[in-house]
């Protein structure tokens, strides 16, 4: 079966954003078994929860904006005692934006192992408000999101993205043009 280059695309950025959603959380939660699963698709302006944070990562073909959808009680036993006291906000601020970073991170890393040049934002954090007004995934028409689970957590990430002639090398990534299915740094080298 062919499969245009778009369709290309959409379905490798499926496969290593699950992969940059795992390995992310896959660090942290412990004592649960983590549960990545496909979520629902979002629309502009739709409130997936409260919280939001976001990070962008661009090259010279496509922008990809992740995007983190978390509660107060989304964190439940990643955090002890949680985020119930006056330094939540902040505490829950920090630690989703270092989420958010290293996942953007883990993408960014996938996608430079197919030949693709990429830069990556600061994550920030906005409220579900800013979102209603202004949501900052508006203009890319691209899309997947994916619902983490653990014990009593939860979160949803997100990822949005535009492309123009972009091409992801089978070559460089190890596969025969199918999407890929798991990350080799062995060949990359680290300076």
């Amino acid at each position: 079966m062919v499969v245009s280059a778009s369709e290309y695309v959409h379905e490798t950025l499926k496969v290593v954003t699950q992969k940059a959603v795992a390995d992310s959380l896959g660090s942290v939660v412990r004592g649960a078994p983590l549960s990545v699963t496909e979520s629902k698709t979002i629309r502009d302006g739709e409130v997936v929860s409260p919280y939001c944070t976001y990070g962008l990562i661009t090259g010279e073909n496509i922008k990809i904006l992740v995007k983190i959808h978390y509660s107060s009680t989304s964190f439940k036993g990643l955090v002890p005692g949680g985020f119930n006291d006056s330094r939540a906000l902040k505490e829950r601020a920090s630690m989703t934006k270092e989420l958010c970073n290293v996942m953007s991170g883990k993408l960014k890393t996938s996608l430079s192992g197919m030949g693709v040049v990429l830069g990556q934002s600061l994550p920030m954090m906005i409220d579900a408000l800013d979102e209603v007004i202004a949501p900052v995934q508006k203009g890319y028409p691209s899309q997947i999101a994916w619902k983490a689970s653990w014990g009593d957590g939860s979160l949803v990430a997100s990822f949005h993205w535009q492309e123009q002639n972009l091409r992801l090398d089978p070559v460089i990534s190890g596969d025969s043009g199918t999407a890929p299915g798991s990350s080799d740094s062995s060949g990359i080298e680290l300076f």
